[in-house]
């Protein structure tokens, strides 16, 4: 089976990801709690703001460019009719097997804070979802 991955696709992803990330961390949204559960302070985020986009950029990227991977494998196995329907299935598998498993591991054997959890772990979600819509958009 060849994997066709259309870069449109996952370029739309990551900037839904980007996007994500900056809403759901400002100040009046979860940003303020963020901060304060996490022990950072305001002037520290600023002062690592660029290098942490820079960082997060790719780490999209990579993580689009997977989802958009798993997508087509995951409808062709499937034989799902619906690329968006694949794409949105294939986003919240991820999220549930990998990425909860590891922040929620992460998060107990750290003895984080439970809401803090649910801070990361709401995002990582919204974010999966946000780019599986973008690779299941532009798959069509």
């Amino acid at each position: 089976m060849d994997v066709e991955v259309n870069i449109w696709g996952v370029v739309a992803a990551t900037v839904a990801a980007m996007v994500v990330g900056s809403i759901w961390y400002h100040k009046g949204v979860f940003g303020k709690d963020w901060m304060k559960l996490a022990k950072i302070s305001e002037k520290q985020a600023q002062k690592d703001a660029p290098k942490a986009m820079s960082v997060m950029l790719v780490l999209a990227a990579i993580a689009a460019y997977g989802l958009a991977w798993l997508t087509y494998a995951v409808g062709f196995v499937m034989e799902e009719d619906s690329y968006m329907v694949a794409a949105l299935q294939t986003a919240l598998m991820v999220w549930v097997a990998f990425v909860l498993y590891a922040q929620a591991s992460n998060s107990v054997f750290e003895q984080r804070p439970s809401r803090l959890l649910l801070i990361n772990a709401g995002n990582s979600l919204v974010t999966f979802l946000a780019m599986g819509l973008m690779i299941g958009w532009v798959g069509l």
